[in-house]
């Protein structure tokens, strides 16, 4: 028998069995309905299967020999400019700031994340699923990296004080329970630090499914900032703050000098603002129209008190 390609499920984040369907977008070269529920969650269903999923995420994968992926998983000093002011603001943003502490990076790949946070003096530690990726860690880089899912991997309670999930959870095939372990393990003084792409950007509403967060063959899950705080406040974690670098520069000269042509500037001049300035102001002032104009951002949780 053949690998089976998809199963149906209710929505992760409110357990409805209704939702609409938005449009068709393709995994592994076949056709999955997006859908969208009443509470606003966009997902893929029927999802891909975990077997089918797995396919997705071989040694290309982490190598940057596909298209749609983190780059430089292997390489961590060519691509360390781009990792560090992501870990800056992750430090800055801190519920409670810490210069050093236990920190854990869920979805760690290779550990970048984790040896630059290990570099700074953290008692550093990853989790990955991909057996490939977390081999590698351990045995070409020598980290503190654990293969499996840390839904089940009974790490201990209240351990970690900051706890990063970067362009994860949009691949998670349930992140309702994910994000219930995290709160979990995370100390109680502690910050959960997420980045996804935002589907309430108004730009993913207009693009549909040619916008860039359907890029990426394993995303099923694509949450707004509303959905996202719907999913965190489920959990037990207060959403405080949004706030994020920007990829291709940390200054108007530099996202202009990188960028390869006209339109390209303008395009990336408007994200930079967005990203940076706008979006976290706005946070503060009116959650709803922050969701429309953060094209991707990190966000920051706590545990409710």
């Amino acid at each position: 028998m053949g690998k089976k390609v998809s199963r149906r499920i209710d929505c992760n984040l409110c357990g409805s069995k209704e939702q609409t369907f938005k449009y068709t977008v393709k995994k592994g070269g076949k056709p999955f309905k997006a859908v969208q529920c009443s509470c606003g969650m966009l997902f893929v269903n029927p999802q891909p299967s975990m077997e089918f999923i797995s396919t997705f995420y071989d040694e290309d994968y982490f190598s940057g020999k596909k298209k749609h992926n983190a780059p430089g998983q292997m390489d961590l000093e060519k691509h360390r400019d781009n990792f560090m002011p992501n870990i800056n603001k992750c430090i800055a943003m801190m519920h409670k700031r810490k210069k050093k502490g236990k920190y854990l990076d869920v979805g760690c790949a290779t550990g970048h994340y984790v040896e630059l946070f290990q570099e700074l003096g953290w008692k550093s530690q990853g989790i990955d699923i991909s057996e490939y990726s977390t081999e590698y860690g351990r045995t070409e880089r020598g980290l503190d990296i654990i293969t499996g899912d840390v839904v089940t991997a009974g790490l201990p309670k209240g351990r970690y004080d900051l706890i990063t999930l970067l362009n994860v959870i949009e691949h998670v095939p349930d992140p309702t329970a994910m994000v219930k372990e995290l709160e979990r393990i995370l100390h109680k003084n502690g910050t959960l630090a997420i980045s996804t792409p935002n589907a309430g950007y108004m730009v993913a509403k207009m693009s549909k499914e040619n916008w860039w967060g359907w890029n990426d063959e394993g995303h099923i899950f694509l949450f707004s900032l509303a959905t996202l705080e719907k999913l965190l406040d489920k959990a037990g974690l207060e959403l405080y703050a949004i706030g994020s670098p920007y990829s291709y520069g940390n200054s108007v000269g530099a996202v202009w000098k990188n960028a390869p042509n006209i339109k390209i500037k303008g395009i990336r001049l408007v994200e930079y603002t967005l990203i940076t300035k706008l979006s976290p102001a706005m946070f503060k002032v009116s959650r709803p129209l922050a969701d429309l104009l953060t094209p991707g951002t990190i966000s920051f949780a706590r545990k409710r008190t």
